[in-house]
C-alpha cells in the first residue's frame, strides 16, 4: 500500500507577518498569469523538503521564512525553513507551532544527528526499503523521492523522474524497482558488492599481467637463477666480513694500550645518553604544566563569563529567566558558584607554579647533558689521537675490507629484492582465486534474485503499460499511431518506438504528466507498491498553445487524472490517500469544479504587496 503524504497548508513569512495557503484537498490549484509566484510555490514547498530551490530574487529579498504543514503517514508537523541566514537546517515543530527539534540539511560535524532527509525517510516508512540504495557512495535521500513526485516547470518536458535522455539515471531504475516491488533491498548492496568485487578482479589481473611482463622480459629475472645467484653472493659476503674481523682483532691487539680510553669513552657516552634522557623528561613534564596551565585559564575565563548561547541547539539564552545562584550552563540551583571559581583559580596557581619549577629543572638538565657531551668528544678526540700512528700504516686495509663487505651486501640485497616480484605474483594468484570465486557466488546470487522476482516484475510492467496507453489514449496526442509503452529495462515510457525525448515540446510535457500520472493511477488502482501518492505538477500545459485544439488538448491532459479520480469516486471506489496539485496559467473551466484553487494575478501574487519583484529597491513588504 502507498505510503502517504498530504499538504495541509503553506505559509511565507516577511516584514508584514505570515501569510497562508490552505491546501487540504485530494486535487489542488495554482492559477494566475506569469510572474505571480506559482513555481515559487511550488519550490518553496519542496524547499521544507531539502530540495536547492530555483526561485526569483524576490523571495531573498522579501521573504524571511517558509513553512509547510504535511500529514507524513501517521505524522502531522509543520516545516519551517529560513530563507536567509541559517538556511542549512529545518525546524520540526508541532501543529500548533511547539519546536519539537532541528533537522540538520547534513551531518556536517558528524555526531550522528538525524538530518531532514533521515528523518523525512523514516516519517514515510521508507527508510529501511531504500537503506542500500545509492547515489554513488552517498545513501540516498528524499530529495531523490521527490523527483518522482515533484515534476518541476524548468524540465517537465526535459526529464523525467531526475533521467534525461543524455544522462541515464541508474538511482532512477534502482529506486524505481524498489518503490514498486520489481526488486529487493538485498539486490542494490548485493550488485554494490559485485562491482566493487569486479574492480577488484580487474586490478589483480592488470597487477599480474605487469609483473609477468617484467619478469619475462630477461633471463636474469628467472627465479631461479636468482636463487642460484644468492647463494653465490652470500657465500662472498661472508668470506669479506671473515677478512674484515681478521683486520680489526689485529689493529686491535697492536692499540691494546688505548683500552683504559676506550673503557672511559663508553662510560662517558652512557652518561650523556642518561643525561639527555633526564632533560628530555624534564622537558616533557614542563610541557604538560604548561598545558594545564592553559586548559585552568580557559576554564576559568569560560566560568568567569555568561552563557549567552545553547552548545547543543544554538538557541539565544540571554532572555531566559535563572533562579538566584543558578548554574547559568546546567542551571543547578545548589552549586556554590563563588566556592568552584575560588577552587579553579587556586588550581591555576599551582600549576603556574609548577611551570616554574619545572623551567628550572629543565635548564639544569640541559646543562648536565651539555656538560657530559663536552667530556664524550674529549675522550674521543684523545682516543683517535692515541691510535692514530699505529693504525695509519693498515688504514688502507681496513678501508678496503669495510669496502668489500659493504659491496657484497648491496648485492645480495638487490638480488633478495628481484625475488619479491616472484612472491608477490604468487600473493596475486591466490587473491584473484578468491576474488573470482565471490564473483561468481555473488553473479549467481543476483541471478537467483532476479529470477524469483521475474514473475512480480511482469505483472507490474504489464499493468503500467495497460494504464499508460490508456493515459496516452485519452490525451489524444496529435499524430498518434497508437503504440504506448513502459520500457522493461529503462522504465521509461515509448511512444511509437521513440523515447520522450524525440517528440515535439508540448507533447513531451505532455507524456512526462502522462508518465506520472501513470504511476499515481497504478498505486491507486492496485493499491500496492511504496511510492508515496501525492505528486506535484508545474505546467502541465508547458508549450501548448491558446488555438481551439490547443485548448482541447490541455483539458484532456488534466483529464487523465481529474476524471480518474471523479469517475472512481462517482462509482464509489475506495481510494488510498493521495493528493496531486498542479500549477498552470490557466485551468480548462471543466476542472475547477474539482479541486482546491488558488488563484494568483499581479495584485495579488504569492507574496502579498508586491508590486515589482525584480526592482532594485521597494518598501518593506
Amino acid at each position: 500500500m502507498a505510503h502517504s503524504i498530504r499538504l495541509q497548508r503553506y505559509a511565507v513569512e516577511t516584514a508584514a507577518g505570515w501569510h497562508s495557503y490552505a491546501l487540504d484537498a485530494e486535487l489542488v490549484a495554482l492559477a494566475g498569469a506569469v510572474n505571480t509566484g506559482k513555481t515559487t510555490f511550488f519550490e518553496g514547498v519542496a524547499y521544507t523538503f531539502g530540495s536547492t530551490p530555483k526561485w526569483p530574487v524576490a523571495m531573498d529579498r522579501y521573504v524571511h521564512r517558509v513553512e509547510t504543514e504535511v500529514l507524513l503517514g501517521e505524522q502531522h508537523v509543520r516545516l519551517r525553513r529560513s530563507v536567509r541566514g541559517r538556511t542549512g537546517q529545518v525546524e520540526l515543530l508541532e501543529p500548533d507551532g511547539t519546536l519539537i527539534e532541528i533537522l540538520p540539511m547534513k551531518d556536517t560535524d558528524e555526531t550522528g544527528r538525524t538530518t531532514l532527509s533521515q528523518w523525512l525517510l523514516e516519517a514515510v516508512g521508507l527508510s529501511r526499503l531504500l537503506a542500500t540504495a545509492r547515489r554513488g557512495s552517498k545513501p540516498v535521500a528524499f530529495t531523490d523521492l521527490l523527483d518522482f513526485m515533484y515534476v518541476r516547470q524548468l524540465t517537465i518536458d526535459q526529464k523525467i523522474a531526475g533521467h534525461s535522455a543524455d544522462r541515464p539515471s541508474a538511482l532512477r531504475q534502482t529506486l524505481f524497482e524498489l518503490l514498486f516491488g520489481l526488486s529487493t533491498p538485498e539486490l542494490p548492496a548485493l550488485e554494490a558488492e559485485l562491482r566493487a568485487v569486479s574492480a577488484t578482479v580487474r586490478r589483480l589481473k592488470q597487477d599480474q599481467g605487469s609483473i609477468s611482463t617484467f619478469l619475462n622480459a630477461s633471463k636474469a629475472t628467472n627465479l631461479d637463477t636468482i636463487h642460484a645467484d644468492i647463494t653465490r653472493a652470500t657465500e662472498a659476503r661472508e668470506a669479506a666480513e671473515r677478512r674484515l674481523k681478521i683486520i680489526e682483532n689485529e689493529l686491535t691487539a697492536l692499540t691494546g694500550a688505548a683500552d683504559p680510553l676506550r673503557a672511559a669513552l663508553r662510560n662517558a657516552v652512557e652518561e650523556a645518553e642518561a643525561a639527555h634522557r633526564r632533560a628530555s623528561g624534564a622537558r616533557r613534564a614542563l610541557s604538560d604544566s604548561e598545558s594545564s596551565v592553559d586548559q585552568l585559564r580557559k576554564r576559568l575565563e569560560r566560568a568567569s563569563k555568561p552563557v549567552v548561547q545553547c552548545s547543543h541547539c544554538t538557541a539565544d539564552l540571554t532572555r531566559r529567566t535563572l533562579p538566584e545562584n543558578a548554574c547559568p550552563l546546567c542551571t543547578e540551583t545548589q552549586a556554590d558558584l563563588t566556592a568552584a571559581l575560588t577552587s579553579l583559580q587556586l588550581q591555576l596557581d599551582a600549576a603556574r607554579d609548577r611551570v616554574v619549577h619545572g623551567q628550572a629543572r629543565v635548564a639544569e638538565a640541559e646543562k648536565e647533558a651539555s656538560t657530559a657531551d663536552a667530556r664524550v668528544a674529549n675522550l674521543q678526540q684523545r682516543l683517535d689521537e692515541a691510535t692514530r700512528r699505529t693504525i695509519a700504516p693498515h688504514a688502507d686495509q681496513l678501508a678496503a675490507a669495510r669496502a668489500a663487505v659493504a659491496e657484497a651486501t648491496t648485492h645480495l640485497l638487490g638480488l633478495q629484492r628481484m625475488v619479491e616480484p616472484h612472491q608477490r605474483l604468487r600473493t596475486l594468484a591466490e587473491e584473484l582465486r578468491e576474488a573470482e570465486e565471490r564473483h561468481s557466488e555473488l553473479t549467481n546470487a543476483r541471478k537467483d534474485l532476479i529470477a524469483s522476482y521475474a514473475a512480480r516484475r511482469g505483472d507490474v510492467l504489464d499493468s503500467l503499460n495497460d494504464i499508460f496507453s490508456d493515459v496516452v489514449e485519452e490525451m489524444n496526442l496529435p499524430w498518434y499511431a497508437g503504440e504506448a509503452r513502459i520500457d522493461r529495462d529503462t522504465y521509461l515510457p515509448i511512444v511509437d518506438g521513440q523515447g520522450v525525448d524525440r517528440h515535439g515540446g508540448g507533447t513531451r510535457a505532455a507524456l512526462t504528466v502522462g508518465y506520472h500520472v501513470t504511476l499515481l493511477r497504478y498505486l491507486l488502482t492496485n493499491r500496492v507498491g511504496d511510492l508515496p501518492a501525492f505528486l506535484m505538477i508545474d505546467s502541465p500545459t508547458k508549450n501548448i498553445g491558446h488555438n481551439n485544439w490547443d485548448a482541447r488538448f490541455a483539458q484532456r491532459i488534466y483529464g487523465s487524472f481529474v476524471d480518474f479520480v471523479a469517475a472512481r469516486a462517482g462509482a464509489g471506489i475506495a481510494t488510498d490517500p493521495f493528493q496531486v496539485l498542479v500549477a498552470d496559467n490557466d485551468l480548462p473551466i471543466s476542472v475547477r469544479s474539482h479541486v482546491l484553487v488558488h488563484d494568483f494575478d499581479h495584485d495579488r501574487p504569492l507574496i502579498p504587496g508586491l508590486h515589482n519583484p525584480h526592482a532594485a529597491e521597494q518598501p518593506p513588504v
